[in-house]
Parts: structure tokens; sequence; C-alpha cells
């Protein structure tokens, strides 16, 4: 009887495959990963730009001494107002090229958008509210994967 020592080719060729299979779906897990890693950077990056859009217009619009666009009963895709104590009025927000800007005491306009968003149908509406002024802000926010909206009214104490 002769003892053999080793493997043969069929056996070789099955456990290369095992591997090269393994190989593979290891690679195809890891670009997923990646791909799912991206994706959720996209989507955190357009909700912290709504949150930080959001909380932006609520601090613009506290301790409003004067609306000066849009006037009441009308709506304007720029915002315009004067705030009560504050050096740099009038605090101006618009938008330009996708990004939401604003502006201090008639200086450059700065992003307050990230790279993660475009925004677009930006509109300020300034209404009455019940006998109280109040500025009725709407956007849309995408980009990519998603898209979400901005509709808030803000009560002013003027």
């Amino acid at each position: 009887m002769t003892n053999h020592k080793g493997f043969t080719l069929i056996e070789t060729l099955i456990y290369a495959g095992i591997i090269s299979g393994f190989i593979t779906i290891s690679l195809l897990m890891v670009y997923n990963i990646i791909d799912f890693s991206a994706s959720l950077a996209e989507q955190r990056g357009l909700i912290e730009s709504q949150r930080f859009l959001d909380q932006k217009l609520h601090w613009v619009l506290s301790n409003v001494s004067a609306v000066n666009s849009p006037v009441a009963s009308s709506s304007s895709a720029t915002l315009s107002i004067n705030k009560i104590g504050f050096a740099q009025n009038p605090v101006v927000i618009d938008s330009l090229n996708g990004a939401v800007r604003v502006s201090y005491g008639g200086g450059s306009a700065t992003a307050i958008t990230n790279n993660y968003a475009t925004t677009s149908d930006l509109v300020f509406q300034n209404i009455n509210f019940f006998g109280r002024s109040a500025i009725r802000v709407t956007a849309t926010l995408r980009n990519n994967l998603a898209t979400t909206s901005i509709d808030t009214m803000i009560l002013l104490k003027i």
C-alpha cells in the first residue's frame, strides 16, 4: 500500500475556491459597511443642517425690534430684521446657490447651512397670528439621499 502525503489537485482547487469565496464575501461586507457609513454621514449632515438652520432662525427672531422685510402680510425670499440691543443691525437671511446665508450690519454674507444639504424654496412670510406678529419660514433641504423640509412659525415679541 502506498502512503500519499499532501493534497490532490481536486482538494487544492476545492480549498482555493472556499478561501476565495470567504475573501469575496468579506470584501463585499467591508464595501457595504463603508458605503453605509458614507450614506449615514450624508443623512446626519442633512438633519444637522436642518436643526442648525431652525435654531439660527429662532435666535435671529428673538428680541426683534423691527421687521424690515418682508413687510406685514407679505412674503419674501429674504428676511431682514433689527434686533433689540444688537450692534450689527440689520440681520439679513437669504439663500444663494442652495446655501442659506446670514449677514450682520450690511457686511458680507456667511453660509449657515453645511455642504451636506442644498436649500431651495426658502420663503419668509410676515403674518398676523391672532393679533401677534409672526414669521413663518418654509424651505426644502435635500441631498443625494433624502429630502426634508422646514415649516416653522415663530411669534415675535415686538
